[in-house]
């Protein structure tokens, strides 16, 4: 909320530590690229949808490059297209990134290391990764 006292950035306290940290990178963007349309969050009227896209890829890009994930997966032998649900639940586990799963999802698919619409359509990362932190004792 950009106002005459300046910009501010309210959070809900409830949200878990992953979206919190996601949300405050997309607001990152917002502030650092977008304060001059001096929207509030009552007034999203000029806010295009590529302006709020461009946030979610500042955040992804800030709390997880893309570079790393390319090197993580090389380093966990997964070649594009192979990468499947355990292997982000590993990632994520391994890296503790607060980027979620559905952000990881969408990276993965996005640079074609899973075919589209194979990760960011499940459900159930989190009954997944108790399974493989215990296989693999990465909690």
């Amino acid at each position: 909320m950009c106002d005459d006292l300046g910009t501010t950035v309210m959070l809900a306290q409830s949200l878990p530590n992953d979206p919190m940290v996601f949300t405050m990178a997309h607001e990152l963007k917002h502030y650092l690229t977008d304060r001059h349309l001096k929207v509030s969050y009552c007034d999203q009227s000029t806010v295009t949808k590529a302006i709020e896209i461009g946030a979610e890829v500042f955040a992804s890009e800030l709390l997880f490059p893309d570079h790393l994930f390319v090197d993580y997966m090389r380093d966990m032998s997964v070649n594009r297209g192979q990468c499947n649900q355990e292997t982000i639940v590993k990632l994520k586990l391994h890296t503790r990134t607060t980027l979620s799963y559905s952000g990881l999802a969408i990276k993965a698919e996005r640079l074609n290391y899973a075919p589209r619409g194979s990760l960011t359509r499940l459900k159930g990362w989190r009954k997944l990764e108790r399974l493989c932190a215990k296989k693999y004792r990465l909690s």
